[in-house]
């Protein structure tokens, strides 16, 4: 799934395409069972009598919210992360946070969701700069933390996006055509950063940087050591208050697809191989900047 929350306080607004499409799931949302994964349960095995999701069902989140290891509890979590000065450089997020008077609190919040990862049970991180980066080894971690056997065509998953059949649960939620980098090779970043030599960066990288290489490495880290590190956080953002423009010597940030969302409400959007086409075209002509 794609963001549906079962467990949300409203329904989503995939939540709400899944619906209209298959309402026989409605039972399955915002019920008050007592375990955050029943519902999760529950749908799984409606699903899989009918013939969808016969060996796993999960879901897609978003956000950077506090206690969420709480909330998966036993279930397998890919939990995907950035590096945080190009996290928080992106237009996304900077649309999306209204962060740029200040981004000491976003950049604290993120690093501590990062940092709580750690107290999932059963997690695989994946760094985006591998993603990039390693994408096969990426791939084949993937299938071996789900202990399921990867198709033929895995390190060609690009190619399958949005390929469902009419009937499929997935086929109900279009995601992929809001996110359309979805659709190539992953081979260079959207956003690229350089950051001022600036006391707050000193602060909180050695921090969020210690744990990114935990991640890439797969190492656990001592309950001990996050809950020191959340309390330096917790003081990090009492201290500073820091406008984005001060944070950077340059940051760059751009959609692999703005114009392709006007076209597509205007009923003119290309066709999904032109637009494949077209993202690989834009992915090709980024250049890499190092990050400072």
């Amino acid at each position: 799934m794609c963001e549906v929350e079962l467990n949300g306080k409203e329904i989503s607004r995939w939540g709400r395409k899944l619906l209209r499409a298959h309402a026989d799931l409605t039972p399955f949302f915002k019920s008050d069972n007592v375990d955050p994964l029943e519902n999760y349960r529950r749908a799984h095995a409606h699903l899989s009598a009918r013939g969808h999701a016969r060996r796993m069902f999960g879901d897609k989140f978003v956000g950077i919210e506090n206690g969420f290891s709480r909330r998966v509890g036993s279930a397998n979590v890919i939990f995907s992360v950035r590096h945080l000065p190009e996290w928080l450089a992106k237009d996304s997020i900077r649309a999306e946070y209204k962060c740029d008077h200040n981004i000491v609190p976003l950049a604290v919040q993120y690093t501590r969701h990062f940092i709580e990862s750690f107290q999932v049970e059963k997690v695989l991180h994946v760094r985006f700069s591998d993603f990039l980066n390693r994408n096969q080894q990426i791939v084949d971690a993937v299938w071996r933390f789900l202990e399921i056997e990867p198709p033929k065509d895995a390190y060609v998953w690009w190619d399958s996006i949005g390929a469902y059949q009419p009937e499929d649960p997935k086929a109900s939620m279009n995601w992929w055509r809001g996110h359309a980098s979805s659709a190539v090779k992953p081979e260079s970043g959207d956003t690229q950063v350089k950051i001022a030599p600036i006391a707050f960066w000193q602060r909180i990288l050695p921090i969020f940087d210690r744990y990114y290489e935990a991640a890439g490495q797969g190492v656990k880290v001592a309950q001990s050591e996050i809950e020191a590190d959340l309390l330096a956080l917790d003081a990090i953002a009492k201290e500073y208050t820091l406008p984005i423009d001060a944070a950077y010597l340059h940051n760059y940030s751009k959609s692999a697809n703005p114009d392709i969302k006007t076209k597509r409400r205007n009923g003119t959007a290309p066709g999904w191989k032109s637009l494949t086409a077209r993202i690989a075209k834009w992915v090709s002509s980024v250049k890499t900047l190092p990050l400072g």
